[in-house]
């Protein structure tokens, strides 16, 4: 009996051998084929004009202008934001391509590793199917990368091995230099992921021994991309002000649609993946799972809807893909459907939201191999001239709009100290092949403090300026850059003068750096109080320029809010001698750097009138409003300065021109 036992248990070996070794092939199958089909490949061509493509091509051009971060620039992105947004400048498109692939193939690896610990087929079968989903409904790379460090974070804690965190540590450091935010989400990562190993694991210390590949990478990188250990912590000082500025600065104002709405639905998921966080606690894995993401999932939110600038399309798709990773670690059937039930909840949610649209796009391509994300993406960097020669067509369509005529062209090529655009359509200068003078910020509307708008105010004044600049009257989100970086617009008119007016594709001036600075002086005139959400107060009478110094500042529940998620908006409302009412936002960081406010102008054609001297429908009372006045004290101190210049200069040619006509003709241009 026991022998014919011995004999069957003899013949059963193979089979149960032969269905372990099929469940691992059909497993690494499906994680190699997550790892292709939701491969990234960023392909963009230049243009066409607008903010973001802007700062794009200036984040590519950095390195080649011989700009460094810290002591010439300053953004959300650092500088390796190449990695991210990359563009057909040097070798950064086939450099951050490859660097996908990389990150890629780490992943799917990692992926590959952690299911032949465990072999369960019905779990990575499951991930398979609601990665691709979360991957097809949006998932950005900004959101993926995070996700990448954490899957990497995980496997060495669960593993017990060095290595998985090491990298985790090394790609941190990357994504630090890539942009703050993701090195800020990816230390929290790694911080988590070293309080489970020792507190839920029981690791030895040693394994936390990985983590010095982070300062280690990070040390490497600085030694390459700054001129001075000094400059490194310069760029991380005013960086980690641009961060902190975003949130009061950027609060939503112009949402195209149901902006409540989807912040409602988003901090429900919030609430809901700490709800699921509890609900797994008794299983190890899956609660390491859910914490090492938990913070991230706090920033991913403030991200996503502190401006609703496109930024909140990418967060459900991104809660999706955590969803996805978590059922990965789920190993009872009862687990993997509540991951299911979760995932589609989410998707339902933000459906409804319109954050989603699962009905229009489909679920996943129709094709996943052949026409998936990741098919696409090998097909470019496999075919990268004929890639090249698209883009290059592309941009040059996208550029047309920005380009100039052939006098102007050849007078800007001679600029000394390049070309400078305010407040922000950079892209001139690529679609005129002009050399680029940046102001610090990049964009004139991320110099959200005080320390940011000086720093760029010093740079009109010094002798690096540039002698041409190409300044439109563009708004971003009720905001105007007279009010946006006061110093430096003061700065700019006192040193610069109007050479010419055009409009293309927008009215703008053309001005050009003065010999000689005017003289003026700066008077104190009158010092009050103005209560933000009270009653509108008078301002003094004057021929002079006239400037106000509004000292907002924060209470409690400003400043919880401000570090929570957002402030909301405050205005300065203007109302004009003629009846006429201004809007413009107020940004408290940098109201107190005194502000233009008796000739603010109403339009382009007040602004041209302003920098030649004519007084135009002067502004007689001003209010502070909206929703954000309860987030600051109840009363703010206004201080009145008068800007005397000794001997105002007008337009340098001929009469004044006409006001643009209210449809660009077709040629027209920015002529000397």
């Amino acid at each position: 009996m026991s022998s014919a036992a011995a004999g069957n248990g003899d013949a059963a070996a193979p089979r149960v051998h032969r269905r372990h070794q099929t469940q691992l092939a059909i497993g690494l199958i499906l994680v190699i084929l997550v790892g292709f089909t939701t491969l990234f490949g960023v392909y963009r061509p230049l243009g066409p004009p607008g903010i973001d493509p802007g700062w794009q091509w200036a984040a590519n051009q950095a390195a080649d202008a011989g700009l460094i971060f810290g002591r010439d620039i300053v953004f959300t992105y650092g500088p390796l934001a190449f990695l991210m947004v990359p563009l057909d400048v040097s070798s950064n498109l086939l450099v951050a391509n490859i660097f996908f692939l990389v990150v890629q193939v780490v992943f799917t690896i990692a992926l590959a590793a952690l299911f032949i610990r465990d072999r369960h087929v019905l779990a990575v079968a499951v991930f398979a199917i609601l990665f691709v989903i979360a991957r097809h409904q949006g998932l950005a790379v900004e959101g993926f990368l995070p996700i990448v460090v954490g899957l990497l974070a995980l496997f060495g804690v669960f593993a017990d091995r060095l290595l998985p965190i090491g990298v985790a540590a090394v790609l941190a450091a990357i994504l630090l230099m890539v942009k703050m935010s993701l090195g800020i989400a990816s230390l929290a990562i790694l911080a988590v992921a070293s309080i489970i190993a020792r507190h839920l694991f029981n690791r030895h210390y040693r394994l936390g021994l990985g983590l010095l590949f982070f300062p280690a990478t990070l040390i490497v990188l600085a030694t390459i991309l700054f001129d001075h250990p000094s400059t490194f912590f310069q760029w991380l000082e005013l960086s980690l002000q641009v961060v902190s500025g975003y949130s009061i600065a950027n609060s939503i104002t112009n949402a195209e649609s149901g902006p409540f709405l989807q912040v409602v639905v988003g901090g429900i998921v919030v609430a809901a993946w700490f709800g699921f966080l509890v609900a797994v606690r008794r299983d190890r894995r899956l609660l390491a799972c859910n914490l090492v993401f938990t913070l991230v999932v706090l920033i991913q939110f403030r991200l996503a809807f502190v401006r609703h600038d496109n930024h909140q399309y990418q967060f459900i798709p991104f809660m999706l893909a955590l969803v996805a990773i978590s059922s990965f670690f789920a190993h009872r059937r009862r687990q993997i459907i509540a991951h299911v039930s979760f995932f589609a909840v989410i998707l339902i949610a933000g459906a409804l939201a319109n954050l989603v649209d699962p009905l229009e796009r489909g679920l996943m391509p129709a094709n996943l191999i052949s026409r998936g994300s990741g098919s696409q993406a090998l097909s470019r960097l496999t075919h990268f001239t004929e890639t090249r020669t698209e883009l290059a067509a592309e941009s040059v369509v996208n550029l047309e709009p920005l380009r100039f005529g052939d006098d102007l062209k050849e007078l800007l090529e001679g600029s000394q100290n390049g070309v400078g655009t305010l407040p922000w359509e950079i892209q001139y200068c690529p679609a005129n092949g002009l050399e680029w003078n940046p102001t610090p910020t990049l964009q004139l509307y991320s110099a959200y403090t005080r320390d940011l708008d000086l720093w760029s105010a010093e740079h009109y004044a010094s002798d690096d300026a540039p002698q041409f600049i190409i300044n439109t009257f563009s708004a971003v989100g009720m905001r105007r850059q007279l009010f946006d970086a006061p110093a430096t617009w003061r700065t700019v008119f006192l040193n610069y003068e109007v050479r010419s007016i055009g409009w293309k594709p927008e009215p703008a001036l053309l001005l050009e750096r003065r010999h000689a600075p005017q003289q003026s002086s700066f008077k104190k005139v009158s010092q009050g109080t103005i209560v933000p959400g009270g009653t509108s107060k008078s301002v003094p009478a004057t021929n002079e320029l006239l400037f106000a110094d509004i000292d907002l500042r924060l209470n409690w529940l400003g400043r919880i809010q401000k570090s929570v998620f957002r402030v909301p908006m405050v205005v300065l409302v203007m109302a004009h001698e003629s009846g006429h009412v201004s809007v413009c936002r107020l940004i408290p960081g940098t109201s107190g750097n005194s502000l233009l406010i008796n000739r603010f102008p109403r339009d382009f054609r007040g602004y041209r009138r302003l920098w030649q001297g004519v007084q135009d429908d002067p502004v007689v009372r001003v209010a502070i409003s909206g929703d954000g006045t309860s987030s600051f004290r109840p009363s703010a101190t206004i201080t009145w300065r008068e800007l005397r210049i000794a001997s105002p200069t007008p337009l340098s040619v001929g009469d004044p021109p006409r006001d643009p006509p209210s449809e660009p003709s077709p040629g027209s241009h920015l002529s000397p």
